[in-house]
């Protein structure tokens, strides 16, 4: 979230109050700096729910599982003077078939799931890369207890099976 993103959050806001189905996910806000946590809390606060991945730092958007946004642009900060500091790449793709691709490659029908935490109960909102070697893998991460997890299920779910995992930030 950065200094820009009011107006996303409205947007996104009054989707959700049209019935679209908007699903967000962000860093978790011990992994955002000081100065956008305050949007992650509105965001957090006008949507009904936000997935939390753990190193995340993709830009991606998909829109009616058609039109998809993908770059290294972080669309809600960068402003007049962003251009001269930084160079970002973004681009747009319309076709079904290519965010189809988009949304398998990052594991979004396990990311729209609503799961629970099997030693407590609470509501698994955070996900990350858990375990090493063999076992490394994606999970949800309960945030009553760190140490409750539940993995993801079926392919795609070890990092073996993601390309950019050895990539991700």
């Amino acid at each position: 979230m950065g200094r820009n993103s009011g107006g996303i959050v409205e947007a996104l806001y009054r989707a959700h109050q049209r019935g679209v189905s908007v699903h967000v996910m962000a860093r978790p806000e011990r992994e955002v700096q000081e100065a956008n946590r305050e949007s992650l809390r509105r965001l957090e606060a006008r949507l009904p729910r936000l997935v939390f991945m753990q190193k995340m730092h993709q830009k991606i958007v998909i829109v009616d599982r058609q039109w998809s946004i993908v770059g290294s642009m972080n669309m809600l900060s960068y402003g007049q003077t962003s251009s001269s500091r930084i160079r970002d790449v973004m681009f747009t793709m319309d076709g079904a078939r290519f965010a189809q691709e988009l949304l398998s490659e990052e594991l979004a029908d396990e990311l729209g799931q609503l799961r629970q935490c099997p030693s407590c109960g609470q509501a698994l909102t955070e996900c990350g890369l858990v375990g090493s070697g063999s076992d490394r893998g994606w999970a949800w991460v309960c945030t009553v207890d760190r140490g409750h997890r539940l993995k993801f299920p079926g392919p795609g779910s070890s990092s073996g099976q993601r390309r950019n995992d050895s990539r991700r930030n």
